[in-house]
């Protein structure tokens, strides 16, 4: 599918070029990161008397010029469907816009798609103690959550400030933007998409004066439930799961991916089309170097700490080669 001038052959890979994605009808399977400035007609709040004779002003969204050419994280994580074990990610931020009352933000947060975002609430935990878990920016709540001096939340209106990329790919064209909202009701700027990458677009409520700064001079904050889907075997039979947390099945997906027979286990799905990886036979097939183990024996219960004692101090030490001085208590190493 291709607009007018497309080359219906060939694709250089750019999402607005002459012969990108975009004319090509392919802007959600865009895999990279554009991100252009944003404008937008506003009324200076902290101009005017009692919300009369305000500035009319345009607020010009800037864009990072340091976070091009970092690596995008890999967030494993699995909450277990707990606030209270939330993954806190930091993302990386992109874009920001000052608009009087209100801040708007884009961030990255890694590599798609996520299990799941936690659910923005107020916690206890085992002291008794209690805390906000939701985005935030700057240590602001998004605009449609507000909580009182005790903790207690007054106001509670989903997706108003707030808007989750789970990172799918290709990407959702009605809701995956990879740019700030504008107007009510919100709207995005069209056929700009980053598929594979997921991100958060938070807006704050904040004091009324305009201060012009960079994205890099921001904090965004995403508590995560559930990270990067993955692989996982039983015996013969084939699993997937969201967000594994032991690290013997990250590291295994990690390899996948890094082979290009990670696929996408979030619908169980391979490159090719089939179902993924076959099963846990096809683990047998990579052939890794061998690991060294050293283990180290535990001390007697009955023995005191060391306390200084320098003839005792040698018992946790981990044999070095070459040294005459091998501690008796660690065993052999193991092939």
């Amino acid at each position: 599918m291709t607009a007018a001038g497309g080359d219906p052959t060939s694709c250089d890979y750019y999402l607005e070029s002459a012969n990108g994605c975009q004319v090509h009808g392919m802007s959600p399977y865009f895999g990279g990161h554009q991100a252009d400035p944003q404008g937008v007609v506003i009324k200076d709040d902290s101009t005017g008397f009692l919300g009369f004779g305000r500035n009319t002003v345009t607020a010009t969204s800037i864009i990072s010029d340091t976070v091009w050419g970092l690596a995008l994280p890999e967030i494993w994580c699995n909450s277990g469907g707990n606030p209270l074990f939330a993954f806190l990610a930091t993302a990386m931020m992109v874009d920001y816009r000052d608009e009087s009352g209100y801040a708007d933000s884009l961030g990255i947060l890694g590599a798609g798609p996520l299990g799941g975002f936690t659910a923005s609430m107020v916690v206890t935990n085992a002291d008794g103690y209690r805390y906000v878990v939701a985005p935030m920016v700057d240590g602001y709540l998004w605009q449609g959550l507000q909580v009182n001096g005790n903790l207690n939340i007054t106001k509670y209106q989903p997706g108003y400030g707030l808007r989750y990329i789970y990172g799918s790919d290709p990407a959702i064209s009605t809701t995956d933007y990879f740019s700030l909202g504008q107007g009510s009701p919100q709207v995005w700027e069209p056929n700009v998409y980053a598929a594979g990458t997921a991100a958060c677009e938070i807006r704050i409520v904040k004091s009324t004066t305009i201060q012009p700064s960079t994205p890099d001079q921001h904090q965004m904050t995403v508590p995560i439930d559930y990270g990067m889907w993955g692989w996982t075997w039983i015996r013969a039979a084939t699993a997937r799961r969201s967000g594994p947390d032991q690290s013997f099945w990250i590291a295994v997906n990690m390899l996948l991916r890094a082979m290009g027979l990670y696929g996408d286990p979030s619908t169980g799905s391979n490159p090719a089309g089939g179902s993924g990886p076959a099963s846990s036979a096809q683990l047998a097939t990579f052939v890794l170097p061998s690991l060294m183990l050293a283990t180290v024996a535990a001390r007697p219960r009955s023995q005191p700490t060391t306390c200084g004692n320098p003839r005792r101090r040698h018992r946790d030490a981990v044999p070095v080669s070459g040294n005459p001085q091998q501690p008796e208590t660690v065993p052999r190493l193991a092939h």
